[in-house]
């Protein structure tokens, strides 16, 4: 009898320390602070054995069932970082409090909230992979407090912007990460990091909302009017191209409908010059468009198979997505205009995919059409995690592509196994495509072609001496004919990267290619090695040379050269900041044929002038002097002026200006000014 009672006092010990790491969010209108709703036991994630912190940083939480307020409190130190003023999630570099909430326990991504000194915004959506996706913008708002002593923080997050599934109580986990900038640690409730893979949600903290959310507002509607000056027509353009809307509605938490007319992205920056003049393939750039990148994780879908930039200019798009306990499903339909006068091309995406916290299946259907043109895809992509960390996944598509002379389809297939734990990842993968898979509202290098690639890496902490971490990289991978069996491109690069008193790195690249090319085989490589330092707020380098050997396709030959690149960038004050970065390619032996350039410079270069977080002045420089034919030199230029004098009203002021050197005069691609107010209703 005394054995079955002290079993019985055990497992209810047990219950009770399980029941108290799950962390209660109290329901009050006022402020709250007290004992219960209080969180202080931050963690040195890098450190192996988790030692707490030694800063005092006390974390409050409460909710009024339409918000959540967080106020915080963080003692300060002598390397306390306050850094420089920005518009909108641009990273200002700074020491921060972050909270991160994952109100969806089986599709494994967190939403994440920044707060910083000078009360810089910067909200993002964390997805699986641990990457970070900032196009997800966020409502919250807070006050920063700096005082002799202590930096206070008093925010206020809606719970509208969030995916809620389910009914109260709402079972959730959170994860509390205080950075400091001059030490470059992190310290966490709880002790983890993202080296971590899906761990990382799940051993988050346990929290529990026991009241029901209500949502004060589920829609917005945002026009806003654009007018420009096209410097070369000598004309302004003001019609009804230049007026757009945006309409979003939330049916209900977990849902999401976007209606948007005529999306306007003038104040989009261009892209960086980069070097793709003796590349194989056609390059890709990412997506910085709003519309696009917003939500789009939830289709499961990469831009490999879907590929927004292919829509260079859209009259309009609708887009729908929403995520449930158990499945997640998204439409997409967008219309782009032609650029020849005809009546450009629709874009189409549905999916819908089952989840539980160790399998998904996701069913997608997407094509690219106009009158006399159908391109359709039909996929299934299952993925399994049949042990923890271990996932066994495979993406099966099928094409069909007709127009007015071609009628024929094809298949394309990927399967894979990835292990990852802690600080080792391992993947293996095998992929086969048929000659006639057509995918053209996505990307094709290459088809009538099978492979297979290993990746794996691991990182080092050592936190003793000068030392800090270290970590190696190895990717293999072959490409074969399909008919043939014959080699098309075999890769085998390897790299070391090592951390150095906290602000140093050394990585150590070596890559190499055997690729065949019409009618032989040709051994190209690249030996890189780059220094990076960080020793003063104003002043971070980046330098890196690298030797070259590649195919220069015009000659059937391989040809040596050196590339060798500088990258600056700081913050000067806290309304200053800089990037710069310079790369020179050289092959020297190269023959002066006029279609090649032995000798080109590539350069990018951004400034912002921030008076306040809500008036920023951004201005760039793209550059590239490339000869080929009566080509000689690419040339732009942008400024934008950005204003937010309410919560509600937006004004952009800017330039944008485009040329290309021929012969020995410039030829203006684009030159225009715009001036473009929204106000969101």
């Amino acid at each position: 009898m005394a054995k079955n009672f002290l079993i019985i006092i055990t497992l209810f010990s047990c219950f009770s320390f399980i029941q108290s790491l799950e962390q209660i969010i109290p329901n009050s209108t006022i402020q709250l602070r007290n004992h219960e709703n209080c969180f202080t036991d931050f963690r040195d994630v890098n450190s192996s054995d988790c030692l707490p912190y030694e800063r005092d940083v006390k974390v409050w939480m409460w909710h009024d069932q339409q918000y959540l307020y967080l106020d915080a409190r963080v003692e300060l130190t002598d390397a306390f970082n306050p850094s420089v003023f920005t518009s909108r999630d641009q990273w200002p570099n700074a020491d921060y409090l972050r909270l991160q909430l994952i109100t969806d326990l089986k599709n494994y991504y967190s939403y994440c909230y920044y707060f910083f000194p000078l009360g810089n915004l910067y909200d993002a959506v964390r997805s699986s992979d641990l990457s970070l996706d900032k196009n997800w913008n966020s409502t919250y708002n807070y006050r920063s407090q700096i005082s002799e002593d202590f930096w206070e923080i008093s925010a206020k997050i809606p719970f509208s912007d969030l995916r809620i599934n389910g009914v109260a109580p709402y079972h959730w986990k959170m994860i509390i990460t205080c950075y400091e900038k001059n030490t470059a640690n992190s310290y966490s409730i709880p002790c983890v990091n993202s080296s971590m893979g899906k761990n990382y949600f799940r051993e988050a903290l346990d929290l529990t909302i026991t009241e029901t959310v209500t949502q004060s507002r589920n829609f917005y509607l945002r026009p806003y009017l654009l007018g420009m000056y096209d410097n070369i027509e000598r004309e302004l353009q003001l019609d009804q191209d230049n007026l757009g809307i945006d309409f979003s509605l939330k049916p209900d938490y977990s849902s999401n409908f976007k209606f948007s007319y005529n999306p306007d992205f003038s104040d989009v920056p261009p892209d960086d010059e980069i070097d793709i003049y003796y590349s194989r393939y056609a390059p890709t750039y990412p997506e910085n468009r709003y519309f696009f990148v917003e939500d789009f994780n939830v289709f499961g879908l990469d831009y490999d198979s879907f590929y927004t930039r292919h829509i260079s200019n859209p009259h309009y798009g609708v887009k729908f997505t929403s995520s449930k306990p158990t499945y997640n499903c998204g439409i997409l339909m967008v219309k782009d205009r032609s650029d020849k006068g005809g009546s450009g091309d629709y874009y189409n995406l549905i999916t819908y995919r089952p989840v539980s916290e160790y399998y998904r299946m996701n069913f997608a259907f997407f094509n690219r059409m106009n009158k006399h043109y159908h391109n359709d895809i039909i996929s299934f992509a299952p993925a399994f995690e049949f042990i923890k960390n271990n996932t066994i996944w495979a993406d099966l598509q099928h094409s069909w592509l007709k127009n007015d002379s071609v009628s024929n389809n094809g298949f394309f297939v990927q399967t894979g196994y990835s292990y990852r734990a802690a600080d080792f990842c391992l993947a293996a993968q095998f992929e086969q495509m048929s000659k006639n898979f057509a995918r053209d509202m996505g990307n094709i290098y290459e088809d009538d072609y099978y492979g297979w690639h290993l990746e794996s890496w691991q990182k080092y902490k050592t936190n003793k001496g000068i030392l800090r971490d270290w970590s190696w990289e190895l990717w293999v991978s072959e490409e074969l004919d399909n008919r043939s069996n014959a080699l098309l491109e075999r890769i085998f690069q390897f790299s070391i990267e090592q951390n150095f008193l906290k602000n140093i790195t050394v990585k150590a690249d070596f890559k190499y290619v055997r690729e065949f090319y019409k009618t032989s085989y040709y051994n190209k490589y690249s030996q890189s090695l780059l220094l990076g330092c960080e020793f003063f707020c104003w002043l971070n380098t980046e330098m890196r040379v690298t030797r070259l050997r590649n195919l220069i396709r015009q000659e059937q030959k391989t040809e040596s050269g050196w590339s060798h690149y500088l990258g600056l960038s700081g913050n000067l004050g806290q309304h200053f900041s800089y990037s710069i970065s310079a790369e020179n390619i050289d092959y020297p032996e190269l023959d002066q044929l006029p279609q090649l350039d032995p000798d080109y410079q590539l350069l990018n270069c951004d400034v912002s002038v921030s008076l306040s977080n809500n008036f920023t002045i951004n201005g760039g420089w793209r550059y590239d002097n490339y000869e080929y034919y009566d080509y000689s030199v690419y040339d732009g230029y942008y400024l934008n002026i950005g204003c937010k004098p309410t919560l509600y009203w937006d004004i952009y002021l800017g330039f944008k200006y485009s040329a290309n050197q021929i012969k020995d005069s410039f030829s203006r691609n684009y030159e225009y000014f715009y001036l473009k107010v929204s106000y969101k209703i």
